[in-house]
């Protein structure tokens, strides 16, 4: 039985299918968090550090509403332990989340049971992109978890040539192979997923992404528009500032190969996704 529903389904709001964000890091994802939360006012289970030290360990589900005004569930979908007590307190069943943000498809999947399901929807990268943005932000961000001293030294050469680059994530991610050989079964398995059962939205086309995303949830009759342009940048310099905002830097070829070497399966479900998107234009005809 499968816990996702097939993206060709109509998506009822008041049904027993609750939105989730397969949340790709350094692909516009955490803007379209933003976007949902503080101009659709959405209510949010979310990965992200949003509920603080405090929560995340009661005995029971609540809505916490952050000093930015923006609503959160009790539960922290990063941790195997976070997962699990939110399967326990059955999260979904409860429908106080309007939409799920979560990286880690397969485990976070695990929370979806008859008849309840998840509605993917996703926004994906260029992986080479991808790659070149994810090194920018590790060297520029020590305040994250994941930041490391070494980072503020190295150049994209060095990175590009060491263990911190990630290789297929997208794939690995899907087919919940995060180490170890990963195949051509893999791919394909990634790519019956994004074209089955995952509404897809590009990075290099945001604004028509977001929009298609909205429409498709229903989430387009309440939207604070004043709220989208201040957050987006002025509809005027829009896709321009946004194209400015995912610009990846100008890489060397050594490094692009050695990207593109790490992530091939990626780059392949990348242009199986850009088909995707054309074909997916439909669903909210």
């Amino acid at each position: 039985e499968s816990r996702f529903g097939n993206v060709r389904e109509q998506f009822q709001m008041s049904g027993k299918d609750t939105p989730f964000l397969f949340f790709v890091p350094r692909t516009g994802s955490a803007l379209v968090e933003n976007l949902l939360l503080q101009c659709n006012q959405l209510v949010a289970a979310s990965g992200r550090n949003a509920i603080g030290d405090n929560h995340g360990y009661e005995p029971y589900l609540e809505i916490i509403t952050t000093p930015s005004n923006e609503k959160f569930v009790n539960v922290d979908l990063r941790t195997n332990d976070g997962i699990n007590r939110a399967n326990k307190l059955n999260l979904v069943g409860s429908k106080l989340a309007d939409v799920i943000f979560s990286s880690r498809l397969q485990l976070t999947s695990e929370i979806f049971h008859p008849p309840y399901r998840g509605r993917c929807f996703t926004l994906l990268r260029d992986p080479i992109e991808r790659a070149t943005s994810v090194f920018y932000a590790l060297k520029n961000s020590p305040w994250e978890t994941s930041f490391k001293e070494e980072f503020s030294d190295m150049t994209i050469e060095e990175y590009a040539f060491s263990d911190y680059l990630e290789s297929n994530w997208m794939v690995r991610m899907i087919s919940n192979k995060m180490s170890g050989q990963i195949t051509d079964d893999d791919l394909e398995e990634a790519k019956y997923f994004i074209s089955e059962k995952c509404l897809v939205g590009l990075t290099a086309r945001f604004d028509e992404s977001y929009e298609r995303i909205k429409k498709y949830f229903g989430w387009d009759i309440e939207t604070d528009t004043a709220c989208e342009k201040e957050l987006m940048g002025s509809p005027d310099d829009n896709q321009e500032s946004l194209n400015n905002r995912f610009l990846a830097e100008k890489i060397s070829k050594v490094v692009y190969d050695q990207f593109y070497k790490q992530n091939e399966l990626d780059v392949q479900l990348y242009e199986h996704a850009l088909e995707i998107f054309e074909k997916q234009k439909s669903l909210v005809q």
